[in-house]
């Protein structure tokens, strides 16, 4: 009797577990769903995604899904919740698929700042054929701002390159009014592309402006030594010098050494004619096809004082200061001058003297003395006396429109 009812027992439970089997589909895989998905979930709580789930199109993702698992395992709640995570995790990884793809940066990458905003499209500036999203540090990957994109440095939002990092800008970067990029001690940033200066660019590091790339704007950009920025390329924007310091008696304004009428050089100062001009005058020959010999280079102090007595004698004293410097106030007395050709204005209208002042600046001079700018130099025009500063400098100062006095705010 007892091995009857043991076994009535068995075969009612076999009974019972083919039924659950027959309304609720195999018990086993739904259990290994849920395992699944819990795997999922603790990998996506982990992963560094910044993708919101609620989000239409992850929500869209998970309400379809859920919807086929609850048709097919509707007596199991278990079922679809384990379903949706699995779903939740596919349209977590197709999502970061299309923002690495898009206005996002990879988060396999290694990233200044991990904040990232994106802000809605009424917010984006209008610039056709390019996708457009507003800067934050997050956009920084591997010291890299996307070449494809243009990117915004909002007023109040300051743009900061640290020490040991650099910043490469491959594309177009908006500094606002009111914002700032500050390249640090030891930073350095490397445009190969576009910088819409409408604030401000404190350079305490490196600059480096590729050929093509321009920085441009009604901003202004401060440094404290233009030894610290290689322009290769276009600078229109203002540029804010350090002061004036004096060191054994000579004044350098940003390492450029400046003398005019109002600043001199001490008599004993005796540096010879540069090296680095000849080389760039014989560069520039070569590169322009024309002679441009070499008239006047370096006087020393004693020297100048001849030639100025030479014209107060013809011309009287205050005619000769027109087109001649007194003792110790000679730019040729620096060592960085150069009178080429001829010494007549007439020089001016020439081919070369034409072709000299369009581009003697690609090759590191500046024409010291332009035409129309004698109230501020003090001296008439003088299309043949080049001043040496070097290829990054004389573009600069060439960018500006300026003479070299007002570029270096000093007076003259």
């Amino acid at each position: 009797m007892k091995k009857i009812v043991c076994l009535t027992a068995f075969l009612a439970a076999v009974t019972m577990t083919l039924t659950a089997c027959s309304d609720n589909g195999n018990p086993g895989i739904v259990q290994g769903q849920h395992g699944s998905a819990a795997g999922a979930d603790n990998s996506s709580d982990t992963s560094g995604s910044s993708v919101d789930l609620s989000s239409p199109e992850s929500s869209s993702s998970s309400d379809s899904s859920s919807s086929l698992d609850s048709s097919d395992t509707s007596e199991s709640s278990s079922s679809v919740e384990s379903s949706s995570s699995v779903e939740s995790s596919s349209s977590v990884e197709s999502l970061s698929s299309v923002e690495s793809s898009g206005s996002v940066e990879s988060s396999s990458s290694s990233v200044i700042s991990s904040s990232l905003e994106v802000p809605s499209s009424s917010e984006k500036p209008t610039v056709p054929e390019k996708p457009v999203i507003s800067y934050t540090e997050g956009d920084i990957v591997d010291g890299k701002l996307d070449s494809d994109k243009l990117y915004t440095v909002a007023s109040g939002e300051i743009l900061r390159v640290a020490n040991g990092e650099t910043l490469l800008i491959n594309g177009r970067l908006l500094c606002n009014n009111g914002a700032k990029i500050v390249i640090e001690e030891g930073g350095s940033l490397m445009l190969n592309g576009e910088i819409e200066l409408s604030g401000g660019l404190e350079l305490l590091g490196e600059m480096a402006i590729s050929s093509g790339a321009k920085v441009y704007g009604e901003g202004s950009m401060s440094l404290n030594s233009f030894d610290d920025i290689d322009c290769r390329g276009s600078f229109k924007a203002k540029i804010i010098p350090p002061e004036p310091v004096v060191i054994d008696g000579i004044t350098y304004v940003g390492g450029v050494l400046i003398c005019n009428k109002k600043i001199a050089l001490p008599s004993t100062y005796n540096p010879g004619l540069s090296g680095e001009l000849q080389a760039a005058l014989q560069k520039m020959r070569n590169g322009s096809g024309y002679a441009m010999p070499l008239v006047s280079g370096f006087r020393s102090y004693e020297y100048q004082k001849t030639v100025f007595k030479k014209w107060c004698d013809k011309d009287g004293e205050a005619v000769a200061s027109t087109y001649s410097a007194r003792p110790g106030h000679s730019e040729h007395q620096t060592g960085l001058a150069a009178d080429i050709t001829s010494i007549y204005q007439s020089y001016g209208n020439t081919n070369e003297g034409k072709w000299v002042a369009a581009h003697c600046h690609e090759y590191g001079f500046i024409i010291r003395y332009p035409l129309g700018k004698d109230d501020i130099t003090g001296y008439m025009y003088e299309p043949w006396h080049l001043r040496y500063l070097g290829e990054s400098t004389a573009r600069l100062v060439h960018d500006s429109g300026l003479t070299l006095d007002e570029f270096l705010g000093v007076e003259s």
